[in-house]
Parts: structure tokens; sequence; C-alpha cells
């Protein structure tokens, strides 16, 4: 897997063989879901099991119900909270998902940002010299 790394970090590409491939087909599926399709699922998922659950999850849900087989557990992992896509689950579910607790005051909150010149080295030398002090 070295190889491949440094082939990636150097040419910004990689190949594999034939059989890694088919090995890596066997074992992982994509898939699409429409908006239409999206907003099904987050209503589906709350008028089944009562979680409000964000767009992009719903993909999730939706791309894995299409590639379900019989007896083969499907896990799905939330990748937002539904409150970051409020208008979107209220317009499937007809509720409108709070922010939790510790978010409460977010938009109240103080914004804090640094400005970085359009120039490559500049975030390198922003990002490396952020790494060191943490």
């Amino acid at each position: 897997i070295a190889g491949l790394m440094n082939d990636l970090k150097t040419t910004g590409q990689f190949s594999v063989s034939e059989n890694v491939l088919a090995q890596a087909r066997d074992l992982f599926r994509a898939g699409t879901v429409d908006e239409a399709g999206t907003l099904a699922v987050i209503a589906e998922e709350w008028q089944r099991t009562g979680v409000l659950v964000d767009p992009h999850t719903a993909v999730g849900i939706g791309a894995g119900r299409a590639f379900k087989q019989d007896g083969v557990p499907l896990v799905h992992l939330a990748t937002a909270h539904p409150a970051k896509f409020p208008d979107a689950v209220e317009k499937a579910t007809g509720v409108r998902p709070a922010l939790p607790a510790r978010l409460a005051d977010l938009t109240t909150r103080e914004e804090r940002f640094d400005v970085v010149a359009n120039d490559l080295g500049a975030i390198q030398a922003f990002v490396a010299e952020r790494a060191r002090a943490a």
C-alpha cells in the first residue's frame, strides 16, 4: 500500500491490478438518490423510527436499500446532524430540527477566522504552523 500512496502523492493517481479491483467491487457498492428520493427517505425514517436524519444520511440509507441482500445486516451511520439542514428536514417531515443544546447559541457566538493569501505556499505554511501548535 505504501507504493500506492507514494504514487498518489507524486503523480496524483495510482493503479491497481484487475484482481484488486475485482475484490474492491465485491466489497463496495455505490448508488445515488435524487432530491425527491432523499426527502422520501427522510420522511420514511421519521415515520418508521421517529428519528430525524439529515439529507446525506438519507442518501446513504436509500442507496443501501437498493443493494440490500436478504439475511445480510445493513448498517447506516449518520453523517451529519439534521439541524444542519433544517429546511430539507422540515420539508420532508414537517418538523424543524433544533440545534443540540451545546450549539444552541451558535448563531450568536463571536465568529473567528483568519484570512490567508490565495497561494499554496501561504496555505501550507498556515496549516503547518497551526499543526505544530496543537
